[in-house]
């Protein structure tokens, strides 16, 4: 979710635009503070698509470019819910510029209901590193 950075409230936003951006700090997440990535946009470069929707669980939106061959190489399917298990995964995200790395986590449940009253996933953050990085969940 895109939020205000002081309220940590949703940005309410009608649309806006993907942008190239690169991880420049990580705000440490502290008990009932999720924290968060401190990202800069370069200006110069062209929008990669639009965003349709802000909600809690990420951005939504659409591409205006086809992906370069060098990304295809890189793209991956997600799981659909029904093929979800408990136990040991990884996530993949980016703690500094734009590099993508892989963390271990532990699926604790696949219909957790959400403080938001929505379902979601309860995760377990396995990683000593990530944990370390970035305090728990940002």
């Amino acid at each position: 979710m895109v939020s205000e950075q002081h309220t940590r409230l949703p940005v309410e936003m009608k649309s806006g635009h993907i942008k190239s951006a690169e991880i420049k700090d990580i705000q440490k997440s502290r008990a009932g503070n999720p924290g968060g990535k401190i990202a800069f946009f370069d200006h110069k470069t062209s929008m990669l698509g639009e965003i349709k929707k802000n909600a809690s669980t990420g951005i939504f939106g659409e591409l205006f470019q086809s992906v370069s061959a060098e990304k295809k190489r890189q793209v991956l399917k997600t799981a659909e819910k029904e093929e979800i298990q408990s136990g040991n995964a990884e996530i993949l995200t980016v703690l500094k510029e734009q590099k993508v790395e892989s963390f271990e986590i532990e699926v604790l449940q696949k219909d957790a209901i959400l403080p938001s009253g929505e379902k979601g996933m309860k995760i377990r953050l396995a990683d000593a590193e990530l944990i370390e990085k970035t305090g728990g969940i940002i």
